[in-house]
């Protein structure tokens, strides 16, 4: 990736801001500070905390520059108050659209500023830019495999926890401040680990680019945060480890978010932290003294953490896809609709005029086919297939009906009761349904076995059990089960049903297309 430079005038550039959090590091300083001053970018501002550094060389270095430089501030604190506030007097003091943290230790190219606000300027999907992150030797550091540019917010989130650390040096690229500013800010953020907690809560706002036309130098040996001196900081690595589940749980830029998957972030907050300390402390002369650096442990550890990551990875890409399918859905069928109550009427017509009448011709039904019944559509989607039966309790499940709502379904004028759940762990009493219809939704779910119980347990003795399905020889990203009609035949009757008609119905070059029929003789414990 590179920016576009081109056609990018000066009077039209952003206020770039730059926050310089230190203490005590003298050696490097003035070569740091020689290279931001270099940038070809100048519309900058540049603010350094110096949080009490005993060293008077940090001090007399800095207030050289900002005689020299009208657009340096340097503020010197009275007492070292720690790294945590430290990173906040910087960003707090920032007035640019955007903002870099600058380590006292690490170089740029002088064309490191100008690449990424050009970048970001022109790509408005992307929240971090960044040089790609060399050894003082010029070569290239970190797994080169790291993508943080992936469509799901999710699957960028879990990268951050999967990446080697180099990697994580983007949380010192050029950052929209109004996305730093929707975070919820605690100490554990800006602590050992607090650079993943950070760059995760980013990288589920937007992508995060390494470009490769610029790059950032890493000098090792030396730390890139102020931290004073005090094996102190070990405990308080566990308490910081409690606030980083609690602060994760808090972001606002996760509310939209399954609880699962906030709880899970959470929980690798709380490890991040609790590794990063550990092997800092204790484990880290251990296993330089066994494995040289460590690195085999940590692939070991990482291809085991992927691992387990990649069916959560999956699921999620599964929803986005059928997420995207319905966004366009939704733009197609609202075209020309002058408001949001046109289209919401829109929306609404197309259950009675469109999918219910498909629901009730293609599985053989009429109006009054469940009177006095509990029905339930699984894998209802969000076009309301059931709306038009009459006399009846009418349920629909789906996983996505939160998000059906964000996208602009009225479904909430629907006779309908929606549930947002899986189909592997349905929020009904046993024998709560008469009938249960899937409508082409069996092969979207993550687990057939378990979802297939779960029918069993809802719908009464003499229950029915009926839908369509369509059959396709590979899997695809929403259907991942490639089930044929038999199997799924063998499937229910090991679960209690007994099948009363399978109805072939339609045969194209993508998927043939079955209605089955099913009554439940038994419950399912004398099924197991």
């Amino acid at each position: 990736m590179t920016g576009n430079i081109e056609n990018f005038h000066s009077d039209e550039r952003p206020l770039v801001s730059i926050g310089m959090p230190i203490y005590n590091k003298p050696e490097r300083l003035r070569e740091v500070l020689e290279h931001l001053f270099a940038q070809t970018y100048k519309k900058m501002e540049i603010l350094i905390s110096d949080n009490a550094s005993e060293n008077p060389e940090v001090e007399i270095i800095c207030r050289e520059f900002e005689k020299k430089y009208a657009n340096l501030t340097y503020i010197r604190q009275k007492t070292n108050y720690g790294p945590f506030l430290n990173f906040q007097t910087v960003l707090k003091s920032a007035r640019g659209k955007y903002f870099k943290w600058q380590a006292d230790d690490d170089l740029i190219d002088s064309n490191f500023m100008e690449e990424c606000v050009s970048f970001l300027e022109q790509n408005e999907d992307y929240v971090i830019a960044c040089g790609e992150p060399r050894s003082a030797s010029g070569d290239l550091v970190g797994d080169k495999r790291a993508d943080f540019t992936q469509k799901s917010p999710i699957s960028r989130v879990l990268a951050t926890y999967t990446a080697t650390s180099s990697r994580l040096i983007s949380i010192y690229g050029v950052i929209r401040t109004d996305a730093l500013k929707q975070m919820v800010w605690a100490p554990s953020l800006m602590t050992y680990g607090g650079d993943r907690q950070c760059l995760a809560v980013l990288a589920y706002l937007g992508k995060i680019a390494m470009l490769s036309s610029t790059t950032m130098f890493r000098y090792p040996g030396m730390s890139n945060v102020s931290y004073a001196p005090s094996f102190k900081l070990f405990y308080d690595r566990f308490i910081f480890a409690g606030n980083a589940m609690r602060t994760t749980l808090q972001q606002p830029v996760y509310r939209d978010m399954n609880f699962f998957y906030r709880l899970a972030f959470s929980i690798l907050c709380a490890l991040s932290v609790l590794y990063d300390s550990l092997t800092l402390f204790f484990l880290r002369p251990l296993i330089k003294k066994i494995f040289g650096k460590g690195k085999k442990v940590k692939k070991m550890l990482l291809r085991q953490l992927k691992k387990i990551i990649k069916p959560f990875e999956q699921q999620i890409n599964k929803h986005d896809a059928e997420l995207d399918y319905w966004r366009g859905l939704v733009a197609e069928l609202t075209q020309g609709c002058k408001d949001e109550s046109e289209k919401r009427k829109c929306l609404f017509d197309i259950c009675h005029e469109i999918t219910y009448p498909r629901y009730k011709n293609d599985l053989y039904l009429n109006p009054n086919s469940f009177s006095g019944q509990k029905i339930l559509d699984l894998g209802c989607g969000p076009h309301g297939g059931i709306i038009g039966f009459e006399n009846c309790e009418k349920y629909g499940v789906d996983a996505l009906i939160d998000s059906y709502k964000t996208l602009g379904y009225p479904l909430d004028e629907h006779p309908i009761k929606y549930f947002n759940a899986r189909s592997e762990a349905l929020p009904f009493e046993n024998c709560f349904f008469d009938c249960v219809i899937c409508v082409n939704a069996l092969d979207h779910v993550d687990d057939l076995n378990q979802t297939l119980r779960e029918i069993a347990r809802v719908v009464k003795i003499g229950g029915k059990f009926i839908g369509q399905h369509n059959f396709h020889e590979k899997p695809r990203v929403c259907e991942p089960h490639c089930l044929k009609h038999d199997d799924l035949i063998s499937f229910l009757c090991k679960h209690g049903f007994e099948c009363e008609r399978v109805v072939f119905q339609c045969e194209s070059l993508q998927d043939d297309r079955y209605y089955y029929s099913f009554e439940k003789k038994s419950d399912v414990s004398e099924n197991p």
